[in-house]
Parts: structure tokens; C-alpha cells; sequence
């Protein structure tokens, strides 16, 4: 009860890495899907991560901070009360090319790496290769290509080479792929990112671990949809299953609803269940 005695620490801990094209937002922009999770999540602690944000601070300084952020929380998880026996990332868009950066960054350091990666349409290509979702950019309102240029340039330093799998993980070599903890994504249809987060699934089926990627689809759903939860069923849907997923590789217990009960089923929720294409073992 709150006020009273010293609670027990929790025994997971969640390591969240906010989007914005890594030259905006912050934690609090993130904070209506946030406050779902730590409700859904009552065994874990959300450490949420405010990165130093591009032009000014390009790569890798966000990269490192996360990595520093992701081994201070390991060392000190006491200080923000959890064991962290057991750890998952988090990211959505740009935070989502930072979790699976921080990943690779952490095999590379011997860190002991996460038990889970959760993604939301995460940028995983930044090189100027083109695909078929990315033609999107031409007419998306959300995601324009003057803003994909704009967090490129703005992120990526002149004297970088853009190849580089800590830039864009979804060049990384077959090796560093098998090392990735299991992985759990969502992700919009007409989304100018849809064939990053498709394309890393489908390297994960192709060496072997099919059993250990899942990935949903939602029909007609925007880059950034889970800040609309308030508003779109397929949003709430997909913010459901990710804070199932860290349930599961947590291996703590999901309260279905931020209220505490189990909510009925309503014909929305059963929409936006069907719209969601499962790409899974």
C-alpha cells in the first residue's frame, strides 16, 4: 500500500527508447502508452531514456547514452527499485534503431544481453537504398521524405559511413543477428518504415529462428500509430501485444487492463484483432 513499508523490488526491468527521427521528443511524448505498460506491467520498473537529440548531439552519442543507460540500470537497479533478473528493451521508430543498436553495441562489450526486444515501426535501414514502403514517403503526411532526409542528415555525420549496422542494425552480419534476443514488432501497413521491420523478421526466419520473431501487421495503420490508443482500436490492440510480449520474456504476470479488470470484448476490439496479420513460426 502506498506510504506504507518498503515495497520489494520489482524483479524485471523495461528499457525504453523513445522515437522522434532522433532529433525529437522525449519520454514524456511517449508517456500515454508508458503509463499502460507500467499499469499492465505491475513486476517491472520503466526506465525510460531521455537521449541527447540530433543536430546537436549526432551519432553515436545517443547510442552510447542508451548503452550506458542500459548497463547503469543492470548495475544499479536497486537506485530505481527492481533486481532486473530479468531485462527487456523497448523502442519505437528511431528508438527502435537505438534498442537494436544498443543490442549490437552490447555483444560487442561482452554486457549481458537483454531477454527480450520489443519494436514499434523501427528505422532500421538509414542508408539511401529505397524500398517499396519507403516510395510511401513521397505522399505520407506523417512521415514525408523532407523529414526522413532531414533526420538523416541531421543524425548521421558527414565522415560516418551510413552502412555501419550500429547506424543501420538491419545491416548487420548473420552472426550478430543469431545473438539478438527474441524479438516481438508491430508495425503499420502503410508505414514509409513497413519493409525494415518485415525485412528483419524475415532475416530471423531465414538463419533459424522463426520460433523466436513475431511480427503484426496492422491494415492501414501510420508510422507512430500507438499514440493513438485513445482513439484507434488497432493502436490499443498493438500496444497490448508488445506489453504481453515483455510479460512473457519477463516471465512476469499481464494484467489485461490498466483498471485491473478484464475488460469484455467489444466489436472494436474484435476488429482490430482481425486486421492484425500475424507473421510468425
Amino acid at each position: 500500500m502506498l506510504g506504507r513499508g518498503v515495497a520489494a523490488p520489482a524483479p524485471a526491468l523495461v528499457l525504453h527508447v523513445h522515437g522522434g527521427g532522433f532529433i525529437s521528443q522525449s519520454s514524456l511524448s511517449h508517456a500515454v502508452y508508458l503509463r499502460e505498460w507500467a499499469a499492465m506491467l505491475p513486476d517491472a520498473v520503466i526506465l525510460s531514456v531521455d537521449y541527447s537529440l540530433a543536430p546537436e548531439a549526432q551519432y553515436p552519442v545517443a547510442l552510447l547514452e542508451v548503452v550506458h543507460a542500459y548497463g547503469w540500470a543492470l548495475e544499479n537497479g536497486a537506485a530505481i527499485g527492481t533486481t532486473a533478473a530479468s531485462v527487456v528493451v523497448v523502442g519505437d521508430s528511431a528508438g527502435g534503431n537505438l534498442a537494436v543498436a544498443m543490442c549490437l553495441k552490447a555483444q560487442e562489450l561482452g554486457m549481458r544481453p537483454p531477454d527480450g526486444l520489443c519494436l514499434a515501426y523501427p528505422s532500421l535501414n538509414l542508408t539511401n537504398a529505397w524500398s517499396p514502403s519507403r516510395l510511401l514517403s513521397f505522399f505520407d503526411v506523417l512521415l514525408p521524405l523532407s523529414v526522413l532526409e532531414l533526420c538523416l542528415q541531421s543524425y548521421i555525420p558527414a565522415e560516418a559511413d551510413p552502412r555501419n549496422p550500429l547506424i543501420s542494425p538491419l545491416l548487420m552480419s548473420d552472426e550478430q543477428l543469431a545473438a539478438l534476443p527474441p524479438l516481438t514488432c508491430v508495425v503499420g501497413s502503410i508505414d514509409p518504415l513497413f519493409d525494415d521491420a518485415v525485412t528483419l523478421a524475415t532475416r530471423l526466419r531465414r538463419i533459424g529462428r522463426a520460433a523466436d520473431v513475431r511480427l503484426e501487421i496492422y491494415e492501414s495503420m501510420p508510422h507512430g500509430f500507438l499514440h493513438m490508443i485513445q482513439l484507434i482500436p488497432e493502436a490499443r490492440h498493438g500496444m497490448r501485444v508488445l506489453a504481453r510480449a515483455m510479460a512473457a520474456y519477463l516471465k512476469i504476470p499481464f494484467k489485461p487492463d490498466a483498471s485491473g479488470g478484464t475488460r469484455p470484448q467489444s466489436p472494436d476490439d474484435a476488429r482490430a484483432r482481425a486486421s492484425a496479420i500475424v507473421f510468425d513460426a
